[in-house]
């Protein structure tokens, strides 16, 4: 995926990671049981979770001991029952790095998992400093990021950080902690090795949620670089939820596609200009807002019809005089959108053409 001069062709690559992970969606239980069984072959331990209950439950179940365990978490965020459990005593990673504390068991979450192997990855994670520190790991993998072929793991990898990282741990069974002989001799080599113990969590976290529709399916294409995030005008003043975050939320029954859609993006096509994978994420909001409209009556059916009117009222008259006028007439209302498009001062964004209609005909 190189040209002619030797540059890389981004969008092609992008393109590429499209395709795989749409491959990897369509089947994802095929491969779910293949990476299940490669890992099982290799006794480790794996467990299925649907919510975060069960999730900590099976996490306790894992543990080594049933009245003191010593804990080691790498993860985005500690389930509350773990955290707050009688035979768990959390140690930090910086008191492992520095030897102030031991612990006999890792936390962690991997970034991704490999079907055809049943391995595990882990990129740039603090933990890797210390891996060999334990006897007992625990992997959390969400079902969603697995990739089908170990070969494909660089393309993954290289887009969700922009460059190849330094700090890449594939790890593959069996693996054996290594320690320092405590009494070398001449026969020996000068360290020994300890079986580990492995358990793998396949946690589901509402994705079978996210599988119904085939359209907003595509959401599990996501490969959590937050680059749509970085990007969107309204994730910082919108509880820090970002486009793909709003997408699937509005998948859940919980939130029942309700109206509040409307008030979590500007549809200015940002985050679909910039996701790695190629998801129709502006398409999605649009189909989104079209779904709630189909269930609503007929006075609130000119909410999607005044998003898009507003976007162009806005990019049209971009004066400072208008402006203000505009901005206290569009959002005078809506106090959060209007002290962001207040501090705007370069034009406004425009929207993306919708192509939900064209997308992965291909495939």
């Amino acid at each position: 995926m190189t040209d002619i001069h030797g540059f890389i062709d981004k969008q092609a690559v992008r393109d590429k990671a499209h395709y795989l992970r749409h491959l990897y969606v369509e089947d994802m239980n095929t491969y779910l049981l293949n990476f299940e069984n490669r890992a099982t072959s290799h006794n480790v331990n794996v467990f299925w979770a649907t919510d975060e209950i069960q999730l900590s439950k099976t996490i306790l179940d894992a543990l080594p001991s049933k009245k003191y365990n010593k804990v080691c978490a790498d993860l985005p965020e500690i389930p509350k029952e773990v955290k707050n459990a009688s035979q768990v005593t959390l140690v930090t990673l910086d008191n492992i790095v520095h030897h102030y504390d031991e612990a006999d068991t890792l936390l962690v979450e991997a970034d991704f998992a490999v079907a055809e192997n049943g391995s595990v990855v882990l990129v740039n994670k603090p933990s890797n400093k210390v891996f060999n520190s334990f006897r007992n790991f625990i992997f959390i993998v969400p079902i969603d990021q697995l990739v089908v072929r170990q070969e494909d793991l660089s393309v993954f990898i290289d887009l969700k950080y922009d460059s190849h990282p330094s700090d890449v741990k594939i790890v593959q069974y069996p693996f054996k902690k290594v320690e320092k002989d405590p009494m070398p001799s001449s026969n020996s080599v000068g360290y020994y090795t300890e079986e580990v113990h492995v358990h793998v969590i396949l946690y589901e976290n509402s994705v079978t949620d996210f599988m119904v529709d085939p359209f907003l399916r595509k959401s599990l294409y996501c490969i959590k670089c937050g680059k749509c995030t970085e990007v969107c005008p309204v994730s910082q003043l919108n509880n820090g939820l970002s486009p793909i975050d709003i997408v699937k939320n509005n998948c859940l029954d919980s939130y029942n596609r309700t109206q509040s859609i409307f008030k979590s993006t500007t549809l200015c096509g940002y985050c679909q200009n910039v996701c790695p994978v190629n998801i129709p994420l502006t398409d999605m909001l649009i189909y989104e807002m079209q779904l709630v409209n189909e269930n609503k009556d007929a006075s609130n059916n000119k909410l999607l019809h005044d998003i898009f009117l507003k976007r162009s009222k806005m990019n049209k008259y971009n004066s400072p005089f208008f402006r203000f006028f505009l901005m206290r007439f569009l959002y005078g209302k809506n106090k959060m959108l209007y002290n962001y498009f207040s501090n705007i001062k370069n034009t406004f964004f425009n929207i993306s053409q919708s192509s939900s209609e064209n997308s992965d005909e291909q495939y």
